[in-house]
């Protein structure tokens, strides 16, 4: 049986595609969240050829059909318009089938604006925090840090308390691409970690060396170099976790399934990684380019 036959029957064994809320996968199991749990048919899902298990829970309900497998029956379904999450869609163990139904309805993607919004936000919202607790540590260590320069503030303590604060602050600041990675990845329906090394690579230091070797690094003026190590920043970021996500779904529809889990996420990093790094940042470092002048423009204008 191919995937797409077997997706086709698990989705009909629980009770139709409508029924199915959302789909996940783990290393072996297709995790599923349905509206009404009734209608899953549990002991002919267990017979069905080329499922090893299943375990339910309410609306959980995890198939289980080895390694490889499952990763390629979410991709299938995120192809038939089944969403890869359902976190903040109100579905609840507790609640009627017909409840469920309309907390998915609700919270289901608009149009093409909409959905773009909802990206984003699903980006950047759950850093929030991390955003605010780390410019606070990084605005206190500079008040901090003036006053000894002013030597209104003595001794070693205070110089340690800056570096300190220093460190919180950059813990999360110095590697905020990696952080936007793994979340873009998520939106996107790429591996989290995956999307990490997309944001890493864009802040590496092979990064210069790669640009001189291509003769695209300014030696007089490195900040207007065409490739350099930050550039195009998490626009850049964004757009390389997409294709990431794309390249990632095209190359575990071709790897056999018991080469999925050395093949695909090194196949997946081995393309886009060539493509960011030559291609995307550079473009996206004019974009950043383009809308810092844009900006620049209306700031200064006397108008």
């Amino acid at each position: 049986m191919t995937n797409e036959a077997l997706v086709q029957k698990i989705l009909e064994l629980s009770g139709g595609k409508e029924n199915v809320a959302a789909a996940a996968s783990c290393m072996t199991r297709l995790r599923l969240k349905v509206k009404d749990p009734d209608q899953i048919q549990a002991e002919k899902l267990k017979e069905l050829s080329g499922v090893l298990g299943l375990v339910t829970a309410g609306i959980d309900v995890q198939v289980v059909v080895g390694p490889g497998k499952a990763r390629k029956l979410v991709d299938i379904c995120m192809g038939m318009g089944i969403p890869n999450e359902v976190e903040g869609k109100g579905l609840s163990t507790g609640a009627s089938w017909q409840e469920n139904k309309e907390s998915v309805k609700s919270g289901q993607k608009g149009g093409g604006l909409k959905s773009s919004i909802r990206v984003i936000s699903d980006i950047f919202i759950p850093m929030i925090p991390a955003i605010v607790a780390a410019g606070l540590c990084n605005g206190v260590a500079n008040i901090i840090g003036q006053g000894v320069a002013a030597q209104v503030l003595g001794g070693s303590f205070w110089t340690l308390l800056v570096t300190i604060l220093k460190l919180f602050g950059g813990a999360f600041l110095g590697y905020f691409t990696i952080y936007t990675g793994i979340n873009a990845a998520k939106s996107f329906g790429a591996t989290p970690a995956l999307g990490g090394m997309i944001g890493s690579m864009s802040i590496m230091s092979q990064i210069t060396d790669i640009s001189i070797f291509f003769g695209l690094y300014n030696e007089q003026v490195p900040n207007s170099s065409t490739l350099i190590s930050g550039k195009g920043g998490i626009i850049g970021v964004i757009i390389g976790v997409w294709v990431l996500s794309k390249v990632e779904r095209w190359v575990r529809r071709h790897v056999p399934d018991v080469l999925d889990i050395m093949l695909t996420g090194f196949l997946s990093i081995l393309i886009t990684g060539t493509l960011f790094v030559l291609v995307l940042m550079p473009a996206a470092g004019f974009l950043s380019d383009g809308l810092v002048w844009a900006l620049s423009l209306l700031v200064n204008s006397a108008n």
